[in-house]
């Protein structure tokens, strides 16, 4: 074997998703499919700043979508999960289910 090739683990979790924050968006979302970013800085107990840091990195790599309307003359801002981001999140239990039935 080359020591250029490299053996791909299994149970290797998407290290991106794994990130706490990440990881409570995108089941949030999961359930949902959309949610104001409003409820999720609440219901996360994040700031404005860290939510929206998290939030971009998702949309950076396809996961959620973001669209900013109106109601009536408030502004709000409606997270949506991707077929991309539901997709991720799917083999993401699967490997962590498979890796936590390992000591059963």
């Amino acid at each position: 074997m080359s020591n250029k090739t490299k053996l791909q683990n299994p149970l290797e979790i998407n290290v991106f998703l794994h990130n706490s924050i990440r990881l409570q968006i995108i089941a949030q979302l999961y359930s949902v499919k959309r949610l104001d970013m409003k409820y999720l800085r609440d219901f996360l107990n994040l700031s404005w700043g860290n939510l929206s840091f998290h939030i971009t990195k998702l949309e950076e790599k396809d996961y959620v979508t973001i669209k900013k309307d109106y109601i009536g003359k408030i502004p709000y801002t409606l997270i949506q999960i991707t077929e991309e981001g539901r997709k991720q999140f799917n083999i993401y239990r699967k490997k962590m289910s498979t890796f936590l039935n390992l000591f059963k």
